[in-house]
């Protein structure tokens, strides 16, 4: 088995059954184990384990890494994995969106229990003067991370139970290695510590602390000979990710549940998770129960890429969205522009053909009246011309030839008053009258 090796690309691979898509069979598989004392304490205490494994399944080699929780989180994540051996607390985390495969519970605990192994505990300093955990209320508390099953999620509906809520108690997450949290207690940096339970056992049976500096706050039924603040709930399993084989899956799953040697862990069935996923939604971190702003968050972190793309192509389709509006705009302000213009010229339009009726009127008036005009005239030029040859020393003649063909002939200069001509009408008349007479036969009398 290889320790901290990468993860390979030289895997056997072999058509799954629900597809025919690639999935792990043989060759380099990765197991990503998470490590609460640090990368060297945990490859040191799962190697036999792992050994023994890799040489029950002679088709595959084994590589081990130790990592985080965040870490394990990516690696599932980014598909950098194979298998993982972590709590059951970030196995319901990860189970749901991930589809991760139990295949075992871990039952090589101080209980030998695959049902009852982890728990919390709150340490204090053995001087301290805190009795109840109300008293931490504003005091320095450390753990290693906000999502640790075995640490601070645990504890946190005990605190809640005991009147102290999670805003009232300044927590610092220290991270890995747990160690690092019983020296800040043991050093006065810190006034209590949340840590898994067995730990600071562990760490007393190794010579690196002693059992008497600490006391245990809120403690609850003992577990496996460790003393605990909290209820105990199943071990860490052993969790298989969709892309490997049901055959790879299958042959792991057989080989865990037949360890039984000194140096290697005992293993159980998988234990029904239930009261884990039933204390995550009492704290409202199912993944199932999370806000769709958190799912959101986290699915555009997992898939960054393509929400980067996604952000490229909506600026670009806003872009291009202000750049048609600015077009209709344009577009727009041509038509007004247009439109005014046509309504001006149906206004000069409308105006011409007022004019055109009017001089279509004023031809036709000039018409209507020029017949009749032109009529008289030359009834008058004829009756003037006969009276002229009947009876040429007529003193009629030449006055009435001068005086009625000249208003006749040029109307626009008729006599105005006042200009010395009054009897022309007279004579007109005379004229008009006697051109009727000769033309009826008939003279007037020169009285």
């Amino acid at each position: 088995m290889a320790l901290l090796g990468p993860v390979t690309a030289t895997a056997a691979h072999a058509p799954d059954s629900d597809g025919g898509h690639a999935s792990v069979n043989a060759g380099d598989v990765t197991v990503g184990i998470l490590a609460p004392r640090g990368e060297a304490h945990t490859l040191a205490q799962w190697q036999a384990t792992l050994d023994a494994l890799d040489d029950a399944i002679p088709r595959i080699t084994l590589t081990a890494r130790a990592m985080t929780l965040d870490g394990i989180a990516a690696a599932v994540a980014q598909g950098e994995v194979d298998f993982v051996l972590t709590n059951p607390g970030q196995f319901v985390l990860l189970g749901t969106p991930y589809a991760l495969s139990w295949l075992a519970t871990l039952r090589s605990n101080p209980a030998n229990s695959a049902r009852a192994a982890l728990g919390s505990v709150l340490w204090v300093r053995a001087e301290s003067p805190y009795r109840r955990a109300e008293q931490l209320t504003g005091r320095r508390i450390v753990a290693v991370h906000e999502r640790a099953f075995g640490g601070y999620l645990l504890m946190r509906p005990e605190l809640q139970a005991a009147g102290v809520d999670s805003d009232e108690i300044a927590v610092d997450f220290l991270g890995y290695p747990v160690d690092a949290l019983v020296y800040q207690l043991r050093d006065g940096q810190a006034e209590a510590a949340i840590m898994p339970v067995c730990m600071l056992e562990q760490m007393v049976s190794e010579g690196l602390v002693r059992r008497d500096d600490f006391r245990a706050l809120a403690t609850d039924e003992p577990l496996g000979g460790c003393v605990s603040s909290t209820p105990a709930y199943p071990d860490w399993t052993f969790a298989a990710l969709p892309h490997v084989s049901e055959a790879l899956t299958g042959d792991v799953a057989r080989r865990l549940l037949a360890m039984d040697g000194e140096d290697t862990a005992r293993w159980g069935a998988p234990v029904s998770a239930a009261r884990v996923a039933t204390l995550f939604d009492d704290l409202a971190l199912h993944p199932l129960g999370e806000p769709l702003s958190t799912r959101l968050m986290d699915a555009l972190q997992r898939y960054w890429h393509y929400s980067v793309a996604a952000l490229v192509l909506l600026a670009m389709a806003l872009m291009y969205h202000a750049w048609l509006q600015r077009k209709a705009r344009r577009h727009g302000r041509a038509l007004e522009a247009t439109q005014l213009a046509l309504r001006e010229r149906e206004r000069e339009l409308a105006d011409a053909q007022s004019l055109n009726v009017s001089g279509e009127l004023a031809t036709t008036l000039a018409h209507e009246l020029n017949q009749p005009l032109a009529a008289i005239r030359h009834y008058a030029e004829g009756s003037v011309l006969r009276l002229q040859r009947e009876a040429p020393d007529s003193p009629f003649s030449s006055r009435c030839h001068a005086s009625a063909m000249r208003p006749i002939a040029a109307p626009a200069s008729s006599t105005r008053p006042g200009n010395g001509s009054g009897a022309t009408p007279r004579l007109r008349s005379a004229c008009l009258c006697m051109a009727c007479s000769t033309m009826s036969g008939h003279w007037p009398s020169r009285g």
